[in-house]
């Protein structure tokens, strides 16, 4: 990329032979590869948290042009929702693992084809949970990058501190009636207000 800004300009030396259509992964995978129906590509499930909060590189997202005429205009498509949460210093968390309740794939190897201007993921080998870590306690508010998905049996929030203990949380969508019901992730999008963890290793009273 030529300079920082909202929009930027690459340049490539490649040449391409005539061709109708283009894919762009962000970030750069080499292991990704081009199909006849689209992209397959890796969706990370360990994540390392970097500044401010999340992985950058897990951010995965995709653009897809279908009439490649000169220059190229390519509008990324997020491919991940968000969970995001908070969790304070005093507890000693550095590393957090989300897994599904009924073993839903969060991550994992996937197909990306578009249609109508919108990517359309699909899983084939899938893994059920994420983990993200810190090499510092965790302090502060979180994103994890999961697939889109609709967990029926809500989130299963695993937590380690740096003395190797683990403890678990479950989070769970209530709907207007005050049941359980279940929980999606949204391509693109986030819970507004995070989630603020209490002390995950605090010892609940009987």
């Amino acid at each position: 990329a030529s300079i920082q800004g909202d929009t930027s300009e690459f340049v490539s030396e490649s040449k391409l032979e005539p061709i109708d259509d283009l894919y762009a992964l962000y970030p750069y995978d080499n292991s990704a590869v081009r199909t006849d129906y689209g992209l397959d590509l890796h969706f990370p499930s360990v994540q390392k948290v970097r500044y401010p909060g999340f992985d950058s590189t897990a951010c995965v997202a995709v653009a897809y042009v279908s009439d490649v005429q000169g220059k190229t205009l390519f509008q990324f498509k997020e491919l991940c929702s968000y969970f995001n949460f908070s969790l304070k210093r005093e507890y000693g968390v550095v590393k957090v693992r989300l897994s599904g309740g009924e073993g839903e794939y969060l991550a994992g190897n996937i197909d990306v084809a578009f249609s109508k201007g919108e990517p359309q993921i699909t899983v084939y080998e899938g893994i059920d949970n994420v983990t993200l870590y810190s090499d510092s306690v965790m302090d502060g508010t979180y994103q994890i990058c999961v697939l889109p998905s609709v967990l029926q049996d809500g989130l299963t929030v695993t937590f380690f501190n740096s003395e190797g203990k683990e403890a678990e949380k479950r989070v769970v969508s209530v709907n207007v009636d005050g049941y359980e019901s279940a929980l999606v992730f949204v391509r693109g999008r986030a819970n507004r207000i995070p989630i603020a963890f209490e002390n995950p290793f605090e010892t609940e009273p009987e």
